[in-house]
């Protein structure tokens, strides 16, 4: 049995001020809206994916889409069953992705 692997990233809020929106899909700009510490946990949701399918894959961030059921985010990636957390305050997000390949 493969073991998942795990992946982290934190950035702070601010940052994403000014960040361009090109670094998003449009489903991840309709759900973060204008908001900021939205915006950064799915930057970090993003990031951390990447970190955890790269025991796997090289994939780069545009090839990472962060989608939501209801309120609860989830990764997009062919090929892999992946499970994400965010969190943020008004100065941090935080995310966890951990990803198994599918068989």
């Amino acid at each position: 049995m493969e073991l998942p692997a795990v992946g982290v990233d934190i950035e702070a809020v601010q940052r994403f001020a000014t960040m361009p929106d090109r670094l998003f899909t449009d489903a991840e700009l309709a759900h973060a809206g204008s908001r900021l510490d939205s915006r950064a946990g799915i930057w970090c949701a993003k990031e951390a994916v990447v970190k955890a399918v790269s025991k796997w894959r090289q994939l780069s961030l545009r090839q990472v889409e962060i989608t939501y059921d209801g309120d609860r985010p989830s990764a997009r990636v062919e090929g892999f069953e992946i499970d994400v957390s965010i969190s943020h305050t008004v100065d941090h997000a935080v995310a966890f992705a951990i990803a198994v390949p599918r068989t």
